[in-house]
C-alpha cells in the first residue's frame, strides 16, 4: 500500500515518524506557498513534495492521492472536504485525548490540556470524516462555505438564498459562532472568546460539504 502524507508546517513529524519506522512517505502533498523555505531540510530529496494551493479543491486532492493510498496528516493546516474523505483513506493524528476533553480540539491542545490540570496527557489518532458538518450543521456548513471559502458577501449570499440581508447576516454570525466553538473557542453573551485567555481568535479555516 502506498502512503501519502499532508501537512502545512514544516514536516519535522513526518521526518521523526519516518526515521522511528524505516520508511518515508511514497508521497508528500504540501499547502505552503513558500516552497522549500520552510520545510525540514532532511526531507528535501528523500521523498517527492508536491505543492498544492493553499486551499486545494476536491479536484485536486482527488487527482494527487490515488484510491489505493494510506494518506496520514501531519499538522495539515485544513479541512479535508466530505467528499474526499468518503473516497479515500485518510487518519489524522491530535496531540490530545479528545474523546475525553472534546474541548481540546482546535489550536494548543498540550496548553489547554496543562492550565485545566488535567491528571493524564495522550494522543488519538482518528479515521477523518466529514465531522464539521454534522458538528454545526448541514446548513451552517453550507453558508461558511459560501462566505469563507467561496468568498461571497452577504448581499450575494442573501440572493442565493431567497433571504433578506439582514437575516443572512444573522446566519453567517451564527455559523461563525458554530464554526468557532468547534475549534476551541467559548461563546459568551454576543462575543466568543478562548477558554481562560484573552488571544487573538484563530483564522477560520477552509468548509466544504
Amino acid at each position: 500500500m502506498k502512503w501519502y502524507t499532508l501537512f502545512s508546517q514544516t514536516g519535522s513529524e513526518i521526518y521523526q515518524i519516518s526515521e522511528r519506522i524505516g520508511r518515508y512517505p511514497d508521497m508528500i502533498l504540501c499547502n505552503r506557498q513558500d516552497g522549500f523555505e520552510s520545510i525540514n531540510e532532511h526531507l528535501i530529496g528523500k521523498v517527492p513534495i508536491i505543492f498544492t494551493d493553499k486551499k486545494p479543491t476536491v479536484e485536486e486532492y482527488l487527482q494527487h492521492i490515488p484510491e489505493d493510498a494510506l494518506v496520514t496528516m501531519h499538522g495539515w493546516l485544513r479541512i479535508v472536504p466530505g467528499e474526499v474523505c468518503e473516497n479515500r483513506t485518510i487518519y489524522n493524528g491530535h496531540p490530545g485525548l479528545i474523546t475525553k476533553w472534546p474541548e481540546l480540539k482546535g489550536k494548543d491542545p498540550q496548553k489547554k490540556a496543562f492550565y485545566s490540570r488535567h491528571e493524564i496527557a495522550g494522543c488519538v489518532i482518528h479515521e477523518a470524516v466529514a465531522e464539521v458538518d454534522a458538528e454545526i450543521g448541514e446548513s451552517n456548513a453550507r453558508n461558511m462555505k459560501l462566505f469563507c471559502h467561496e468568498n461571497y458577501g452577504i448581499i450575494e449570499i442573501a440572493h442565493m438564498l431567497g433571504k433578506s440581508e439582514r437575516s443572512t447576516s444573522f446566519l453567517i454570525h451564527e455559523g461563525l459562532s458554530r464554526l468557532s466553538v468547534y475549534y476551541g473557542y467559548t461563546k459568551v453573551r454576543h462575543t466568543i472568546r478562548r477558554q481562560g485567555t484573552k488571544v487573538k481568535r484563530q483564522a477560520i479555516s477552509e468548509i466544504r460539504k
